[in-house]
């Protein structure tokens, strides 16, 4: 009989990887369940995420719930928008990102009536391979989106969705607003930035933008400045190709700008004389 050298043990043991599990969350589920099926699901998204593990996907049945603590690498996934709903009494956070990130899919809910719909908190540093597929972030009293900190996106998809509705003076359909943030391919696609406060799509300020960034199929109208707002990295403009196509930009009111590209000359300024160029 042949043993197994070290080695070859080592080796077997790299390319055991943990299942993915899945868990579920009803209204008519209990916490003290194992959260493993719909008939044993869990009553709070908070419990099955404390329960999960980094890679393991939530699946969150028809109903309104919570807000929850996203502090693991686990996807979290609905019935449908207006469906599935995560619902606040206007302050807080629908899902506050309180870590780095891997791997993450936010898919087919409805996010509405918090302060900020999803936050990304000053702990969530790296944030990568994340995709928002088919949620609306609505309906919330300052931005629908929020990033304000030191944070590293690496390959953020949103795609099918809707930041619509965010009605403060100052709100953003989705705001990614430090000097210290770097994005890294962006897609935008299919998507809705529509009646927000202020802006609809905006990157207030970043250290850099890099990489692949497309915008193709959305829409961003009556919007109550910009429609959408690049800026191109803080101390030099982006050196990659930002990809506009097949948008529908519509300006109401007293709204400035269609799609405003900030920092175009490199300054480091992300307003004043030369540093936008604004297409109406």
């Amino acid at each position: 009989m042949k043993k197994l050298s070290l080695s070859s043990l080592a080796f077997l043991l790299c390319i055991i990887v943990k299942a993915q599990t899945h868990y579920y969350v009803s209204t008519t589920g209990n916490d003290s369940n194992n959260g493993l099926s719909w008939a044993s699901a869990k009553l709070t998204i908070n419990n099955a995420i404390a329960t999960a593990s980094n890679g393991d996907v939530i699946n969150i049945d028809n109903g309104t719930y919570d807000g929850c603590t996203l502090n693991k690498s686990v996807s979290l996934i609905g019935q449908g928008i207006g469906v599935t709903i995560i619902q606040g009494t206007g302050t807080g956070y629908g899902i506050n990102v309180t870590t780095s990130i891997n791997n993450v899919t936010i898919s087919n809910l409805t996010i509405t009536n918090f302060q900020n719909g999803i936050y990304f908190s000053n702990t969530a540093t790296n944030i990568q391979n994340l995709t928002f597929n088919s949620i609306s972030v609505s309906g919330n009293a300052s931005h629908g989106v929020f990033a304000t900190f030191s944070h590293n996106f690496s390959n953020f998809v949103i795609q099918n969705s809707r930041f619509n509705n965010n009605v403060g003076t100052v709100t953003r359909g989705i705001f990614l607003f430090n000097n210290n943030i770097s994005i890294s391919n962006l897609t935008l696609s299919n998507s809705e930035f529509n009646n927000n406060g202020l802006v609809g799509f905006d990157i207030g300020i970043c250290q850099s933008l890099s990489g692949s960034f497309v915008v193709s199929g959305c829409e961003f109208r009556n919007n109550g400045d910009s429609q959408l707002a690049i800026y191109e990295g803080y101390s030099s403009p982006a050196s990659n190709v930002i990809e506009i196509t097949n948008n529908i930009v519509e300006l109401t009111g007293n709204a400035r700008f269609g799609i405003e590209l900030k920092n175009t000359t490199g300054n480091s300024s992300n307003t004043g004389g030369g540093e936008s160029s604004s297409f109406g």
